[in-house]
């Protein structure tokens, strides 16, 4: 099986069709089709408990110090919570990257896959020719 399916209407790319040599950064992809890519940065959950935590000691430590004292000794309690936790937050990336990859075949394949990638692209307010019969813009 191909790597190359077309998420729209599921058809593969035949063997034939794949690019050998081009060094347009695109690997194999052949000529026509389309590569989608969606990216997306997410806040680590693990990164989020650790921030959490580190608030729950600080007002743990803070309900401690007398409250005449407390404005004074937060600089110090932070730091040193923050110190306990300097090691696990440099092993701790502060969000998590998503990506993932889709491929659409050429719209020129089939006007139901035409259609359906050019409402795609209106959709996304990208550019769409007037006729949108499978025709690049």
């Amino acid at each position: 099986m191909t790597e190359f399916v077309c998420s729209l209407s599921g058809v593969e790319a035949e063997e034939e069709e794949l690019i050998d040599d081009a060094e347009d950064g695109l690997g194999a992809m052949p000529v026509g089709w389309t590569k989608v890519t969606f990216q997306r940065r997410l806040t680590n959950p693990r990164w989020e408990d650790i921030q959490q935590g580190k608030e729950a000691l600080v007002q743990a430590a803070m309900s401690q110090i007398p409250e005449e004292s407390r404005e004074q000794a937060l600089p110090m309690v932070t730091l040193q919570i923050d110190a306990q936790f300097a090691a696990l937050e440099a092993q701790t990336e502060p969000y998590a990257v998503f990506d993932e990859v889709i491929y659409i075949a050429p719209p020129e394949m089939d006007r139901a896959l035409a259609a359906e990638f050019y409402s795609v692209r209106d959709r996304l307010g990208l550019p769409v020719p007037s006729d949108a019969d499978g025709k690049e813009e």
